[in-house]
């Protein structure tokens, strides 16, 4: 059966919970989303499992959305002293005091049993520091097909095995017990699109994180995306890969204090993350030996890790490089691939696997 976007807000059967049902806050940032606020909200009344408080934070929208909620019943809406969604989270987090906290995005939608089913995948594990579930992206206004209904079906997931990658695309997705989180410092500002990357790596150092292998989340897909702000431009890609290696640094040195064990891992990770501004500014200014170098270096310093450590690598580089413009997109890929050094194998067949329609040159291609 066909559905549209609200389709999915009708109420699928439940799963009973143990015990009695724990308290949720909700925190949901606003910029400029008035198209799809209330839609968001309409999905999180839905909930089987009802939040015990809903935030919503605007940080300075001009599109009126903030007086479409303000008309809503259940929600609190304030204003963010700061700027970004980041600081919205925080100053959110700091308001609420639920022993559960989720951060939604104000254009994503949840499935009626979203909640429920997290908070009883956190049941399954007292130690885990977290829950997600499976997001599920579409084009603003698409009609698509609904699964099965969801159910619980848990197992620990580590954010470390995909790093560099962010181990979940929304923040909607996360369902976080507030001790954990403050014991990681709270909700990071500063790291431009980037702090939920921190946000799951610092969590995991205080235990197992659980998923939930049920979609859950529909994540909306629009040109003002803040992912799609992010990577519109050159300079924008730029500053978004350097706001992600600073994040990964910071996150390095945490793993390293929470687990010497993993100092060798880690500073090894730490000089691959390295290479990927130095391979994104020489791909985007055509500069050969650039690219070269860093490619070489990132090949030597993955030695021995396993093929999905190299793919998350190219994986991660190529998302940003997506970003940009068709005509734009194109060249660089195209150039990276006759760059890439023939002496590094397994991050060039890596790259040939996520860099869209380009295949990497045969021995002795030229750029």
């Amino acid at each position: 059966m066909a559905l549209s976007a609200g389709d999915i807000l009708a109420h699928l059967p439940g799963l009973p919970m143990p015990g009695s049902q724990p308290d949720v806050a909700v925190v949901i940032p606003l910029y400029n989303n008035a198209p799809w606020v209330e839609e968001t909200l309409a999905s999180v009344r839905a909930q089987a499992l009802a939040p015990a408080e809903v935030v919503v934070v605007d940080d300075g929208s001009t599109d009126g959305g903030p007086d479409r909620v303000d008309a809503l019943p259940g929600v609190r809406l304030v204003e963010s002293p700061g700027n970004g969604a980041s600081a919205a989270r925080r100053h959110g987090q700091n308001l609420t005091t639920a022993p559960l906290i989720v951060f939604l995005d104000a254009d994503d939608l949840w499935d009626p049993e979203h909640l429920r089913l997290l908070a009883a995948a956190l049941d399954t594990d007292p130690d885990a520091g977290a829950a997600v579930g499976r997001t599920q992206s579409f084009l603003d206004g698409d009609v698509r097909q609904r699964r099965r209904p969801p159910r619980l079906a848990t197992t620990s997931v580590d954010p470390w095995d995909q790093f560099p990658s962010t181990f979940t695309s929304t923040p909607s997705s996360v369902l976080i017990r507030r001790r954990v989180l403050e014991s990681t410092g709270g909700w990071v500002q500063g790291i431009i699109g980037c702090a939920d990357f921190y946000t799951w790596l610092r969590l995991s150092e205080r235990g197992p994180l659980v998923q939930n292998h049920a979609t859950t989340v529909w994540r909306r897909k629009h040109h003002t995306s803040h992912s799609a702000r992010l990577r519109s431009s050159p300079d924008h890609v730029l500053r978004y890969i350097q706001s992600k290696v600073t994040a990964a640094q910071s996150a390095l040195d945490s793993r390293v204090r929470a687990r010497p064990d993993k100092a060798d891992e880690s500073r090894r990770l730490s000089v691959a993350v390295d290479t990927m501004p130095a391979i994104a500014s020489g791909g985007l200014a055509s500069d050969r030996d650039r690219v070269s170098a860093a490619a070489a270096a990132l090949e030597d310093v993955l030695e021995g890790f396993p093929e999905s450590r190299v793919r998350a690598f190219l994986r991660n580089l190529t998302y940003y490089l997506k970003g940009l413009k068709d005509a734009h997109q194109s060249r660089v890929f195209a150039f990276l691939a006759r760059a890439w050094p023939e002496d590094a194998p397994r991050t060039r067949e890596a790259l040939r696997r996520f860099a869209p329609a380009i295949s990497t040159p045969s021995s002795g291609s030229r750029a």
